[in-house]
């Protein structure tokens, strides 16, 4: 039953690259999907919440009470910000996912709906929506607690449509997103690692590109990262545990790869940072941009950096998402002058 399991996975993997594959050079695939040019298909599965975020000069000490007057508040939540910005950037974006029948479910869909992504997989239930209270200080760390009172399944009508070209997951609404990977084999698959538990692990099977967190790449691994040397061999037991292309995220450091047979940490540019919200949603959904878009995984990574990177100048999700040409202007500013 195993070796009939990898066989599929090994299957799926030139599927995809059938499907997406422009061509190969210098040890590297370029996805690109020739019959829809410049517009491509994407579907990002997963949490919206309502973020709350305020800001203040440091945090609160136990048993100390603070006041703000700055309070910012937008949709949030990995694969309703991943849906945003790709719709924001000229896409076919989709979203896949569940919201209360409340002021917070509200203001999510018209945010969504501003940017014309596709609401389809969007289930509406009377349920509270998920709020997520985000503490940020003025060097642009931050606490986030997500309160999320029920549990609830995706429940839609809808057949999920078999022509996506890439899926964005986060390890919600698992049941709907094993449909959507069932459904598109040929999609690209992206997996948002933030957490270690059983949803995520066993998505970390399906999909061609897992995204990690540093703190999951530790737990995981249960190596610490604080060399070169941590970052290979914690890179190494997820290769070989998942069989597939991992890419772990440092924050302000960039991230890590292999490419190849080289190991690497791309950096990212230097910003004055003032939130780091949703900056690895933003990553996660910039990655899915270029590497369906003819770009190869280092150039993808380094434009995906910049994207996360200008993100954290902006308070808030939604604010975040900064414009497909600047980030490109910065790329060819730092890479080929």
């Amino acid at each position: 039953m195993l070796q009939f399991y990898y066989s599929y996975l090994l299957v799926k993997r030139i599927e995809v690259f059938k499907k997406c594959v422009k061509t190969y050079q210098n040890g590297e695939f370029f996805c690109y999907n020739e019959n829809r040019g410049d517009l491509m298909k994407y579907l990002s599965v997963g949490q919206a919440t309502y973020d709350v975020t305020l800001l203040v000069d440091e945090y609160p000490k136990k048993n100390e009470k603070k006041k703000t007057d700055i309070r910012i508040c937008s949709g949030g939540g990995c694969a309703a910000n991943a849906a945003y910005l790709l719709a924001s950037w000229g896409q076919d974006s989709y979203f896949a996912g569940t919201i209360g029948n409340d002021k917070e479910g509200s203001i999510i869909e018209d945010e969504l709906k501003s940017k014309k992504v596709n609401l389809k997989y969007l289930s509406k239930q009377d349920i509270m929506t998920p709020i997520s209270y985000i503490i940020t200080t003025k060097d642009a760390s931050r606490t986030l607690v997500t309160y999320k009172k029920d549990n609830t399944v995706l429940k839609n009508n809808h057949k999920i449509e078999n022509d996506f070209d890439c899926l964005i997951l986060d390890g919600y609404e698992k049941e709907f997103a094993d449909k959507a990977l069932f459904e598109n084999k040929n999609a690209v698959s992206i997996l948002d690692a933030g957490r270690v538990n059983y949803d995520i692990t066993d998505l970390c099977h399906k999909v061609d590109y897992i995204i990690t967190s540093k703190s999951f790449a530790e737990k995981y691994t249960n190596i610490e990262l604080k060399t070169d040397k941590d970052l290979k061999k914690a890179y190494d037991v997820l290769s070989n545990r998942f069989n597939t292309d991992i890419i772990i995220t440092l924050e302000s450091k960039g991230c890590y790869t292999k490419i190849g047979k080289d190991y690497m940490k791309v950096p990212t540019i230097d910003v004055e940072a003032v939130d780091t919200t949703a900056a690895g949603d933003i990553f996660h959904a910039a990655f899915a941009y270029f590497i369906t878009h003819g770009y190869n995984m280092l150039t993808s990574l380094r434009l995906s950096n910049i994207a996360a990177s200008l993100s954290t100048r902006h308070f808030g999700s939604k604010n975040s998402v900064v414009a497909l040409s600047e980030v490109l202007d910065i790329y060819y500013e730092e890479y080929n002058n």
